[in-house]
């Protein structure tokens, strides 16, 4: 696991008295799967810590994992497990592989792990804007293009009955991309969208402004890991996220979601932001990472 200072604070069977039998809800709201992650790996990872979350706001009782993927342009990790739910694509690493079961919908898997554990898995996709903005449609299968304008982006996604987030990422909210997010934020209401925090944003950055413009205007912050493209990154995946107790539906895990995030659900975040020291070698590796593929090219 990384490691990580200051804390930001942000499946199992059995109910808790006085909590009305409302599951509590663990949500990692920006999850990307690479190529170069191990698949059993990094789901074992995403169990390990939702069930230490777990473990440190209750020890008792039930809880579900959910990751809610965002996958960008040409990616297709759910299709290949779903592929697999239904048999036809091979599992790979023996006896340890996870297993997937299709919900009643489309858009959703639960996934079984060797030692009994169990994970909600939702699709879901990261759009990139005209403005080089990012924002995450949560809950469907649909594909969209990049390059359209923000507000038209948000428009397809609600349009796709997914629910929108506009996502922090490092420099993109700044200059003329952060008047475009404050002008949006000025006609948009907390019942249709939510921005976004992950868990790569250093400790020491103070916390973005729009996000006090987002609260004045009723609009939550969902948090979520977002994983970079490198291997050791695979285990950070439920590190960085939300709970919330609710009741819960496993047969509609998408419906479900997406309409407690329209009904205004408040979730509490959990979770560590960056170290300095790792916040700068990730940033140069990105950095890199962009040239030699501008170079292949």
């Amino acid at each position: 696991m990384s490691t990580r200072s200051t804390t930001h604070r942000a499946a199992t069977n059995a109910t808790i008295p006085g909590e009305r039998d409302e599951d509590l809800l663990l949500i990692d709201a920006h999850v990307h799967f690479y190529e170069c992650f191990d698949l059993d790996r990094f789901l074992t990872a995403a169990a390990a810590n939702f069930a230490r979350e777990f473990e440190r706001q209750r020890g008792r009782g039930r809880y579900h994992g959910l990751l809610l993927l965002t996958e960008s342009f040409g990616d297709h990790w759910f299709e290949r497990l779903c592929r697999r739910a239904d048999g036809d694509e091979p599992p790979s690493g023996g006896e340890s592989a996870w297993s997937f079961a299709r919900t009643s919908e489309g858009c959703s898997l639960v996934a079984h792990g060797p030692e009994g554990q169990t994970l909600v898995l939702v699709a879901g996709r990261q759009i990139v804007t005209g403005e080089d903005l990012e924002v995450l449609a949560l809950g469907t299968d649909s594909r969209f293009q990049d390059g359209a304008p923000l507000e038209a982006v948000v428009e397809l996604a609600r349009d796709a009955d997914a629910f929108p987030v506009i996502p922090w990422g490092f420099g993109k909210w700044l200059g003329n991309r952060g008047r475009v997010l404050t002008d949006f934020l000025a006609r948009s209401s907390g019942d249709e969208l939510m921005l976004g925090d992950n868990s790569g944003r250093p400790v020491f950055w103070r916390s973005p402004f729009h996000f006090s413009i987002a609260r004045r205007r009723g609009i939550h912050i969902l948090p979520g890991s977002d994983p970079l493209p490198f291997p050791r990154e695979c285990e950070r995946v439920a590190s960085f996220g939300s709970s919330a107790p609710a009741p819960f539906d496993l047969e509609k895990p998408a419906d479900r979601v997406k309409q407690l995030l329209r009904d205004g659900l408040r979730t509490r975040p959990y979770g560590d932001l960056e170290t300095p020291l790792r916040f700068a070698r990730n940033q140069i590796e990105m950095q890199l990472k962009k040239r030699l593929r501008k170079s292949d090219h």
